[in-house]
């Protein structure tokens, strides 16, 4: 797969997202994909299991919107910042709407598959930032130079 065909993948992912649709997301991925969110305790593992947290996502936060950064790309690898803007108006792994604004940023880093899908993946962002703005977290204490 090359280089364009990866970045039309990933447009198709954020597109997915944007349109809160969530089986678009999961159709990015392959049906063995394993992400990793380092908000998760343990590895999201197939195609179903993406749809559900898609899910999850889209309906805590009705208006979420993703900006992706250009991929960086080599081979089947890629690497891109992401930046999330949201309110949230429905229950979050437990937690009610605060009918809050947030705003976080991450980065995935994946391996596209021979099926051009994305097979394995981790998904680093700012758990911290989400929490801290819903009022889970204190606010970050300032620092002086």
């Amino acid at each position: 797969m090359g280089p364009e065909e990866i970045r039309e993948l990933l447009r198709r992912e954020a597109d997915a997202w944007n349109a809160h649709d969530p089986d678009g997301v999961a159709a990015c991925f392959a049906e063995d994909a394993e992400l990793v969110d380092v908000s998760l305790p343990e590895p999201m593992c197939g195609r179903e299991r993406m749809r559900a947290y898609a899910s999850g996502y889209v309906t805590a936060f009705p208006d979420l919107r993703f900006e992706t950064s250009e991929p960086v790309i080599g081979g089947n690898l890629v690497a891109l910042q992401w930046k999330a803007t949201a309110t949230h108006r429905g229950e979050l792994r437990g937690l009610p709407a605060t009918g809050r604004k947030i705003v976080t940023q991450g980065c995935l880093v994946a391996e596209i598959g021979d099926d051009g899908r994305l097979r394995r993946g981790v998904n680093y962002w700012d758990i911290d930032a989400l929490r801290q703005q819903l009022g889970l977290l204190d606010e970050a204490p300032a620092t002086h130079a």
